[in-house]
């Protein structure tokens, strides 16, 4: 009977383009490791993938499960093999590949298997996992490096992205990816009452292809207004040379989008479609900013404000994504790891089991525990906070003498009811006595 067939070039499309990104650089590379290693030395690197997805689908058509299970052992051997090179820190360092990204890569390559009915047995599966654990000695943002960090930021768009990726938990291609009418500025709960700001991050551009659901603090509604979307500004501009200066009241963002008009040469890329390319003025994504110029910024504000402790890898210990790990740690803590995992976007099983929530349960619960992401607190609320944190000590060390005296008493309960016990046993044989 003849098998299923999927192509090469099939199985990667996606609604998502980092998922079509990851899949055709997966199956190129294996295509590498299968086709490459036959060619002239000069001639092995780089193939593209127009050279191997033709080859990919002609050999499996043909590939049986012992070539399949030979071949994924030969991607293994290759993947260990390979080295990348990137600018941390400020300088070119190569390493090999994390164990994260030679697990997915195979992950892909398996799952094109199975879509053409020759994947291979669960039996065989942990022959291609990786006993060492990630590297994942890097660190979360805690309230005073975000802080910190928030106060080496100087322009309007640096900070108002940076409280953003703080507040969604979101990851920076996606933050800069959001549109300006996938927001709901006024929201409203279930019950009708005014919620929090809401953001849709659409499936063309999250990592696993699927939209979802985030919001955004009281705090961080008020900086992005008054900075970047509502509150004029003043700006005064002059248009050559022997014209009066113009005066001009825009939001931060409109005065961004004039300031950057030049440098950026007039166009950006479409999210859906990277070929397409449009003017700057129609640019409606909330920051109109390339990953790479907000990246460099908000890295170099990590090391100015004394962050640059480097992890065994290399890479800096607190960086960008450090802010997601900031989000899951202090609002998982808060609102449950459920409603943490439901809004960053991980699959059940990725980082831990956990039960997906629909966005009327998480809508209220980010409303009650948003001040868990809050980084501004002003003197009065540090009082009253030492208060609380002070009074939760003593009652604390209330419940564990409660605790302590509740199990002694139960002790001693026990031990008379075991002697109360021995009583009616001698007295019930005394009468018996009495009797005879």
């Amino acid at each position: 009977m003849e098998r299923l067939f999927t192509s090469a070039k099939q199985f990667c499309k996606s609604d998502s383009a980092e998922t079509t990104k990851s899949y055709r650089l997966a199956l190129t590379q294996f295509g590498q490791s299968k086709f490459g290693k036959d060619l002239p030395r000069e001639k092995q690197l780089p193939l593209t993938q127009d050279d191997v997805f033709p080859q990919l689908d002609q050999y499996i058509r043909q590939a049986t499960k012992q070539d399949v299970l030979d071949d994924l052992r030969d991607f293994k051997d290759f993947l260990d093999g390979l080295t990348i090179t990137r600018k941390i820190g400020g300088q070119m360092v190569t390493k090999k590949y994390e164990v994260a990204t030679k697990t997915l890569r195979i992950s892909i390559v398996q799952a094109w298997f199975e879509m053409n009915e020759i994947g291979l047995p669960k039996a065989y599966r942990s022959e291609f996992s990786y006993k060492e654990k990630p590297e994942n000695d890097d660190l979360p943002f805690t309230h005073e490096s975000a802080l910190a960090v928030y106060h080496q930021l100087k322009s309007p768009i640096a900070r108002c992205l940076f409280m953003f990726l703080l507040s969604t938990g979101c990851r920076i291609r996606e933050a800069t990816s959001v549109r300006l009418s996938e927001i709901t500025w006024d929201y409203r709960l279930p019950d009708g009452s005014k919620g929090p700001v809401r953001i849709r991050f659409d499936g063309a551009y999250t990592k696993n292809g699927k939209p979802r659901i985030a919001f955004l603090t009281k705090e961080t509604e008020d900086l992005i207004k008054e900075l970047w979307t509502e509150k004029l500004h003043r700006m005064v501009s002059r248009r050559g040379k022997g014209h009066k200066r113009q005066e001009l009241w825009k939001t931060g963002r409109d005065l961004y989008v004039i300031s950057t008009a030049g440098k950026r040469q007039m166009n950006f890329p479409n999210i859906k479609n990277p070929q397409e390319r449009r003017p700057v003025s129609e640019d409606d994504r909330l920051f109109p900013v390339a990953i790479s110029t907000i990246d460099e910024v908000l890295t170099e504000a990590i090391h100015r404000a004394g962050y640059v402790e480097k992890t065994k890898s290399g890479m800096n210990k607190l960086h960008i994504h450090s802010t997601r790990k900031f989000f899951r740690t202090q609002f998982g803590l808060a609102a449950g790891q459920d409603a943490a995992e439901t809004i960053v976007g991980h699959s059940p099983g990725l980082i831990a089991i956990y039960r997906i929530l629909e966005e009327g349960q998480v809508a209220p619960l980010f409303m009650r525990h948003q001040n868990a992401l809050r980084i501004f607190r002003d003197a009065e609320t540090e009082i009253v906070r030492e208060r609380v944190d002070r009074q939760a000590d003593k009652l604390l060390a209330l419940e564990r003498e409660n605790a302590k005296l509740r199990a002694d008493h139960n002790e001693q309960f026990t031990e008379i009811n075991l002697s109360l016990k021995r009583l009616q046993e001698k007295m019930a044989f005394v009468k018996v006595l009495g009797q005879e």
